[in-house]
């Protein structure tokens, strides 16, 4: 074995270091929350729907999140692939299968 193979046989991918964090649900709370921030300051919406996918994956699937929400599959697949921007009422609709909900909090000046 070369010293790659040795390195590449320890260490993990970035896929599998978020999967095993997004198994911690405080961790899924922090890192949704800053992607929300991330979002409204930047418009990214394929960045946010990609976490929200991550944290799907970590807790069930695409397939039984679809069955939950009565949505095609397709649909919600092309959602979360960042391929088409839901409405708002879809994007609450997800957050809340999955624990959270949106409030609408007064910025300070």
């Amino acid at each position: 074995m070369n010293n790659y193979d040795k390195i590449k046989s320890i260490t993990k991918s970035h896929d599998e270091f978020m999967q095993e964090r997004l198994q911690d649900d405080e961790f899924q709370y922090a890192w949704l929350r800053q992607c929300i921030e991330d979002y409204i300051q930047d418009g990214d919406f394929v960045t946010f729907y990609r976490a929200i996918e991550r944290v799907v994956k970590a807790r069930t699937s695409v397939s039984k999140l679809a069955r939950e929400l009565k949505m095609n599959r397709g649909n919600l697949s092309e959602i979360l692939n960042g391929k088409v921007e839901p409405k708002m009422q879809t994007a609450f609709k997800i957050l809340k299968s999955l624990g959270y909900e949106i409030t609408l909090e007064r910025k300070a000046v």
